[in-house]
């Protein structure tokens, strides 16, 4: 997908996929009642996306990386009521000149994964990094 808009999701997620080659460029997403982007077992790579306002719920991630192998580059995830982005189930991924803003965590990582991050902006977010 590229240079392309979505906004309020009347679903859980706005955009959700699961076992595939992921190209996400030049888009903007905004508005979900819980992740803006969830990518189940993918590869690929986002570059240059807005994620913001996810998580009307209370309980939204702007970007959640479930397993698979992600190259995300500048990019900027901001506003998300639980994480900027989520990195669980074994993923393995590089994070490169992203800014994370006003979130109430900016990056978690979790269950076993591997995130490299380089060259991003943090700033005002309640919690730089979870690592669990």
């Amino acid at each position: 997908m590229e240079r392309s808009e979505l906004e309020d999701g009347r679903g859980e997620d706005l955009v959700n996929v699961k076992d595939s080659e992921v190209i996400l460029e030049d888009c903007r997403f905004s508005g979900a009642f819980s992740d803006l982007v969830d990518l189940d077992r993918c590869t690929g790579s986002v570059a240059d996306c807005w994620f913001g306002q996810a998580g009307t719920s209370g309980e939204g991630d702007a970007l959640d990386l479930g397993g698979g192998r992600l190259v995300v580059r500048d990019c900027t995830l901001e506003g998300a009521t639980d994480k900027g982005m989520s990195v669980g189930e074994i993923a393995r991924v590089v994070v490169r000149g992203c800014t994370f803003r006003g979130s109430a965590i900016a990056m978690a990582v979790k269950d076993l994964s591997i995130a490299h991050v380089e060259d991003c902006l943090f700033t005002d977010n309640e919690l730089v990094f979870q690592v669990r």
